[in-house]
């Protein structure tokens, strides 16, 4: 008899969260004169651990003291990575309130309060506007994610930007796509005098258009959302549960492009179907990338690892109704496919 285990309750509602490698910044504190911590500017990237040491890993890869470097972003949510707000901190590090400049959350009680409030007064507020950016970088050999904090304006229109503009040219990816982080100089006034200071921006890679972002897409919705040793099967079990469904899935006679399925009851007549129906354009983006794909120079088994990637991406889009993306998808994969794009 197989032993029962005992499992943590509530586990189903954590969140999953990648490990934290270190946290990069261009600015650090040092010690004046009469010994208090001043904070100071770099012209720099640093990567630091939870302890504030050096993560030699990522200069080895980007140099000593680096001005950019290649990131992706290791979600297709932003929200998984991105998070700006009005925050406060408590005497230690623990975060003390947030809010969205109206109305804040007070942690240690979950009460909502109305914005500004006292805290946000003072030439150094302990209530300001930070953003923070988690990203992966492919290069530095570590397994996780390293984390960008600004309280700038400036950095924070400047990813803003990047965030809402990405998805238009990407069909919606964002997960996977190689950009690259940089930091550049501006001039700011501080007490009266012009100084330089450093904004965080995203730009694409050296050689990069945003043409080619649709093409990354492709590369990017196979290659990172899907490993290409797991793309000819679901990250779990899809395959229909029969004890809940009474019906099977076969080919479509009716259709001259392999990969089409249709549900069909045990008891119907030939060619009566059920489900959902596909979208005539969806069909039409099938129908063409079947195609290419026949036609292709590529194996078999390769032919039809790309048809059952799509038969789970049309699951997928008929889940959530994302038609429109699905189609996208369907028409930079047709491309991909060689001779696919004539």
């Amino acid at each position: 008899m197989q032993q029962q285990h005992q499992r943590l309750r509530g586990v189903a509602t954590i969140t999953d969260r990648p490990a934290r490698i270190g946290k990069l910044k261009i600015g650090e504190k040092t010690l004046s004169r009469n010994g208090r911590e001043i904070p100071t500017k770099l012209d720099y990237i640093k990567a630091v651990d939870a302890s504030g040491q050096v993560i030699q890993a990522f200069h080895d890869v980007f140099g000593e003291k680096p001005t950019e470097f290649r990131a992706v972003f290791p979600s297709n949510d932003p929200v998984d990575f991105y998070w700006e707000a009005y925050r406060r901190y408590g005497s230690g590090t623990g975060l003390a309130c947030h809010g969205d400049g109206r109305q804040a959350i007070v942690e240690e009680t979950g009460e909502t309060i109305d914005c500004p409030c006292h805290h946000a007064d003072g030439e150094r507020p302990a209530c300001k506007p930070v953003a923070s950016l988690s990203l992966f970088l492919y290069d530095v050999p570590a397994l996780g994610v390293f984390q960008i904090d600004t309280g700038s304006i400036n950095s924070i229109k400047n990813i803003r930007w990047f965030l809402s503009a990405l998805p238009g040219l990407t069909a919606g990816q964002y997960a996977g796509i190689p950009f690259k982080v940089k930091i550049d100089p501006f001039q700011a006034m501080h007490d009266g005098k012009a100084s330089t200071a450093y904004q965080w921006k995203l730009d694409l890679l050296p050689g990069y258009r945003p043409a080619d972002l649709r093409m990354a897409a492709a590369n990017a919705l196979e290659s990172f959302l899907l490993p290409p040793d797991m793309a000819t099967q679901p990250m779990l079990d899809e395959a229909k549960p029969q004890d809940l469904y009474p019906g099977v899935v076969e080919a479509d006679p009716d259709s001259e492009m392999p990969g089409v399925v249709c549900e069909r009851l045990d008891d119907a007549e030939p060619g009566e179907c059920i489900g959902t129906a596909i979208p005539e354009e969806a069909v039409a983006a099938e129908e063409a990338y079947a195609k290419a794909l026949l036609d292709s120079p590529w194996p078999k088994a390769k032919r039809d690892s790309k048809l059952e990637l799509m038969r789970v991406n049309r699951g997928k889009a008929a889940e959530d109704g994302a038609w429109g993306r699905y189609v996208d998808w369907l028409n930079m994969s047709t491309g991909q496919v060689p001779g696919g794009a004539s």
